[in-house]
């Protein structure tokens, strides 16, 4: 499973790390910015399993973390037609409409009691199942 990470914070991106050591085969990319992850995204297109998205973090390396990226980033997404299963990380309440994608909304650790392992799991054999339906369109 190839799992993108956009966060500004290294113990909140390691923690996420830890926290998905349940996964047998995984791969991370890490990014701190917007635009950095997105360059990934768009480069990487078709070849993301899993986005973990923080709510509040730059828009440009460096840059002063603003509170919205992680829903800009959303929106790019949607524009280009990228669908990739997110896990949102807030500790805030966040409200995301619904054309923004297939998402969940958790904090960091993530708690992966019952309910929120089977929403993991639905949200990745979904996206799974549609990658498998595009590409069998397409030979």
């Amino acid at each position: 499973m190839n799992i993108v990470i956009i966060d500004d914070d290294p113990y909140k991106r390691e923690r996420i790390k830890n926290d998905f050591s349940f996964l047998k085969e995984k791969t991370f990319q890490e990014f701190e910015s917007m635009h950095s992850g997105l360059y990934h995204l768009a480069k990487n297109a078709g070849k993301v399993d899993l986005l973990i998205l923080d709510w509040i973090f730059p828009s440009y390396d460096g840059d002063v973390p603003e509170r919205g990226m992680g829903l800009e980033v959303l929106i790019q997404l949607s524009r280009v037609h990228l669908p990739i299963p997110t896990i949102v990380c807030s500790s805030d309440s966040v409200c995301i409409p619904d054309e923004y994608g297939e998402f969940v909304i958790g904090t960091v650790p993530f708690d992966f009691s019952t309910s929120m392992r089977e929403t993991f799991q639905t949200l990745i054999q979904k996206h799974f199942i549609e990658r498998k339906n595009e590409h069998e369109n397409i030979h």
